[in-house]
């Protein structure tokens, strides 16, 4: 049987600790409300949820992520990657943040929630993944 992304997405994470879980469905129901958002899933990393914009809204041709959300097992957090600037992350009380230098991505910063910081609440974290849905809008580029 040939599973979806995002069914292996959940799969990856059905033993793991419920907060967590939770944590993954409050942002994929958030986002799915938006009429300028897809949530889609990649294999990538094991399978990772995805955050983008449609095509033509920040390039042409194809839908841009502004970003990538993955559960890391061991050491039970949250790994995102996202279009902000390191500071405008630290800004939110985030403190594991680190500046991506090498990338091919237009995703700026990867940011590490451990236990304390998704167990806590996705809405705060949810303010943070709209600060990056805004910037990666503001320096569109539609040549």
């Amino acid at each position: 049987m040939a599973y979806s992304n995002e069914q292996l997405f959940w799969n990856k994470l059905s033993d793991q600790p419920a907060g967590a879980i939770e944590f993954f469905k409050e942002v994929q129901h958030h986002f799915e409300q938006q009429d300028d958002v897809i949530v889609h899933f990649t294999k990538t990393s094991g399978s990772d949820l995805r955050l983008a914009f449609p095509s033509g809204v920040v390039t042409k041709g194809k839908i841009f992520n502004f970003a990538t959300l993955n559960w890391q097992p061991s050491p039970q957090r949250v790994l995102v990657i996202t279009y902000l600037e390191q500071n405008a992350a630290q800004s939110f009380g985030l403190s594991d943040v680190r500046f991506l230098k090498k990338t091919t991505q237009r995703q700026k910063v990867e940011i590490r929630l451990d236990a304390t910081a998704w167990s806590n609440g996705v809405w705060s974290f949810i303010a943070v993944l709209e600060a990056g849905k805004s910037k990666a809008f503001a320096d569109r580029d539609l040549a």
